[in-house]
């Protein structure tokens, strides 16, 4: 999906990705995943960071992680979350 279509449907995606318990990330994704990741202690890289969902639960659980996005909606969103975690750069 080109970058424009992105940054056109990130209110949806972003609405999407914070409702808890909907998709299968809430269900098992998240837990599955962060089984796969080494333990905290050196940077974590997020690559498609989007909102930061993702990123806010490796902060959470220790990591000190650097989100990266190519779009520049999804990386204010990831960066004025309430929660926000990390870095987060926009790749480009």
């Amino acid at each position: 999906m080109p970058l424009e279509s992105w940054d056109r449907r990130s209110g949806q995606w972003i609405a999407w990705a914070r409702a808890p318990g909907h998709d299968s990330y809430w269900r098992f994704h998240r837990d599955a995943f962060l089984r796969l990741v080494p333990p905290p202690g050196r940077l974590t890289l997020e690559i498609g960071c989007g909102e930061g969902r993702m990123l806010r639960d490796l902060a959470q659980t220790g990591h000190h992680a650097v989100g990266v996005d190519l779009s520049t909606v999804l990386a204010q969103a990831a960066t004025t979350h309430p929660e926000a975690a990390g870095e987060i750069v926009v790749a480009g």
